[in-house]
């Protein structure tokens, strides 16, 4: 026979001060002394969110309360891990055990959902090879969104070298249309000073060879 190392679930209503549910999976646990507590806890001037250990004979109680005024209280055997006591706790709330309640108590389907619940949480290596699958998962998402950051990067990295040879391209027609201005000022100015040149020896000429013809 397996171990049961989760003795007793316990849900109650903080306003109503009534109990919702319990469920044992060992007679020797103490439903006056989880009673007690869950009395105790509604009756303080302030009750708090929070989560709390106490040592018994049996094992640890854990116990905490979770909005809408709901109380969640399990007794477990000492060894067992407090964070899979708080895992399952938030488990059924989030679940939504609290809404299948028919009266004062739990409803039938609300039953087989907690005693699922709890009979998963039983078996510590069923957990671990769960929690180590959840982990690679998350290992797995991680990798993906590397990767398509990586991809992301890449794809602004190609378009910014898109951009950069557009850029030099159109550099390049401008330095190119530049040359081609440059080209033709320095023309007409080479055509200029050509022209002034033999203006000059023309004028040279006219001043040396007159005299002589006339003359």
């Amino acid at each position: 026979m397996k171990s049961q190392p989760i003795l007793t679930f316990f849900m109650g209503n903080t306003v109503t001060i009534n109990k919702l549910t319990e469920y044992k999976s060992d007679n020797k646990a103490n439903s006056e002394e989880i009673k007690k507590i869950f009395e105790k806890i509604c009756s303080s001037p302030n009750p708090k969110e929070q989560r709390t250990k106490i040592g018994s004979k049996l094992g640890n109680y854990y116990f905490t309360m979770l909005n809408p005024n709901m109380f969640y209280l399990v007794l477990a055997e000492g060894n067992y891990p407090e964070r899979h006591v708080f895992e399952l706790i938030d488990e059924v709330h989030n679940d939504g055990l609290y809404n299948m309640v028919e009266g004062d108590e739990l409803s039938k389907d609300g039953r087989v959902l907690l005693k699922n619940k709890i009979e998963k949480y039983q078996d510590l290596k069923n957990i671990n090879n769960i929690a180590s699958a959840q982990n690679d998962i998350e290992d797995i998402k991680i990798d993906m969104k590397t990767n398509i950051r990586n991809i992301t990067k890449n794809i602004d990295d190609v378009s910014e070298l898109e951009d950069q040879s557009k850029r030099i391209k159109l550099n390049s027609e401008l330095y190119k249309n530049d040359a081609n201005d440059l080209k033709k000022v320095t023309w007409w100015q080479n055509c200029k000073l050509t022209l002034i040149i033999i203006g000059i020896v023309v004028v040279l000429c006219l001043i040396i060879f007159i005299p002589i013809i006339t003359r």
